[in-house]
């Protein structure tokens, strides 16, 4: 039973970290920044935990003390779902910096790993029976906790986390926890058992009790993928029907759409993305590097009928969610392609009249798709006069447009012409917003005289962008630039 119990706290341990990403994300996203802080917190309190319970087994190396640290963890995970809310949305609306943002709501699972690492030495000693053989001993159960932790990575990653989902499979923790104290010491400790399995009850009344409220919106879906974890809410809009939007795992909404008019543009840059049908009247075939919940790629149907569109969406979730919950329908002259974006335009493919760039996560883009080899990639794949257009959030000028001004500089090294659109505040440089950028590889498919063009034009950016260095395959520290630039934005 000890060897049991090794390879179940390494399991847990791994997939409480992996879930931990899944809770943090709606709050303060899944960047470098966090999982540097989940692995180095998770790696700290093990550490903590192997010094503790080495003491521990030395002063009192009874199966009894072992089986209590089990009940204690079990404590300590049933309640992560009530203190998540308060401790998370704090710091998802501090104004601190996002590196301590996440080493912030990281240390919510410091104590259950802390008693997790108690595990091994502990065992270690219980079944230490001479100095000769003690090497061994050790090495085996450590192997032991090690091949658990593998185990464990692998159920959370392909099984548990997609099937299960965030929250109830930290009560499946807590209860398996439970279990592991009762191999050890089975007829004992039951009054702490039945008080820990007390805490686990309150605290999932108080889950389905109090299901988390999002932006003062109604929550219709919290549902993990292989690859994230999706929101869907309804925000209340005065005087009409509400807005459905879709967040991917973080606070900031990456679709949107009006219940009475589901048709109709709801985010302001998509409506700058419809810029194309004057621009490219006639398009006939198209792709969205980034679907969403196809609120665009939907659009560009109705307004273009003799047009195909392809749209690359990594995470058939999202998709699924579209159909669900924003009035999606497959059509035959969509075609979804659920994969990485690069890996797509890295195949040689048809020509594109327009490509559409919309994959912003947060405050950030996927490093491989903001590099020179990406924008080479995607004019190897547009037509001799086709267009880029891209969604970025960056300011223009000042402390928070470095961001801006290495893409703006990349997409040049390709696209001799690029043309910049503030979605939000066409005369503030520095205010952190959406952007649209319009690149081609010609001028004369950049000509601007429709006169429906004109409210755009009233947003085109005009004055000099200041220089700076491309971004690379080798070298695009976008979540670096993003953090910085997110810490002006407040």
């Amino acid at each position: 039973m000890l060897e049991l119990t090794v390879f179940l706290s390494g399991a847990l341990v791994l997939i409480l970290e992996l879930v931990a990403s899944r809770i943090l994300a709606p709050y303060v996203g899944t960047s470098l920044y966090v999982w540097t802080s989940l692995i180095g917190v998770i790696l700290g309190s093990l550490s903590l935990g192997y010094w503790l319970g080495g003491r521990l087994a030395d002063r009192s190396p009874q199966p009894r003390v072992l089986a209590l640290t089990l009940i204690g963890a079990a404590a300590a995970v049933s309640l992560i779902p009530i203190a998540q809310g308060p401790l998370l949305s704090a710091l998802a609306t501090s104004e601190g910096d996002p590196r301590w943002n996440s080493l912030g709501a990281a240390m919510l699972f410091a104590l259950p790993a802390v008693l997790l690492g108690v595990v091994s030495p502990f065992a270690a000693r219980l079944r230490m029976t001479s100095v000769s053989s003690s090497g061994s001993t050790v090495g085996k159960l450590y192997a032991i906790s090690t091949l658990g932790s593998i185990a464990g990575a692998f159920a959370a990653g392909f099984w548990l986390i997609p099937n299960v989902g965030s929250t109830r499979l930290v009560y499946l923790i807590g209860l398996c926890l439970l279990g592991c104290s009762a191999l050890n010491a089975p007829l004992q400790l039951n009054r702490a058992r039945l008080g820990v399995l007390a805490i686990w009850g309150a605290s999932v009344c108080y889950f389905v009790a109090s299901p988390p409220a999002w932006a003062a919106g109604q929550l219709l879906l919290d549902r993990d993928t292989a690859y994230q974890r999706l929101l869907v809410f309804d925000l209340p809009v005065p005087n009409r029907q509400p807005v459905r939007v879709l967040a991917m795992g973080f606070s900031e909404y990456h679709s949107a759409m009006f219940l009475d008019r589901p048709q109709e543009l709801a985010l302001d840059y998509t409506r700058f993305f419809s810029m194309v049908r004057y621009l490219r009247p006639s398009l006939r075939r198209i792709l969205c590097v980034g679907g969403g919940a196809l609120s665009f790629p939907r659009y560009l149907l109705a307004t273009f009928p003799e047009a195909f569109v392809d749209v690359v969406e990594l995470d058939p979730g999202v998709s699924q969610v579209a159909q669900e919950y924003f009035h999606f329908t497959p059509d035959p002259r969509l075609s979804l392609h659920h994969e990485d974006g690069r890996v797509f335009l890295n195949r040689v493919g048809p020509r594109y009249d327009a490509v559409f760039l919309d994959v912003f996560w947060g405050r950030t883009i996927p490093q491989q798709l903001a590099t020179v080899e990406s924008a080479r990639r995607i004019a190897a794949r547009l037509a001799p006069d086709g267009v880029l257009l891209v969604n970025f959030v960056s300011g223009i000028d000042g402390p928070g447009g470095a961001f801006f001004q290495h893409e703006y500089a990349t997409l040049k090294r390709i696209f001799p012409h690029v043309l910049v659109f503030p979605v939000f505040y066409p005369g503030d440089a520095t205010r952190v917003q959406n952007l649209v950028l319009v690149a081609a590889a010609r001028p004369e498919a950049l000509t601007l005289t429709a006169p429906e063009l004109r409210p755009f034009l009233a947003h085109l950016w005009t004055s000099p962008i200041p220089a700076a260095f491309e971004l690379t395959d080798d070298f695009a520290p976008v979540e670096h630039m993003a953090a910085r630039q997110l810490a002006v934005g407040r």
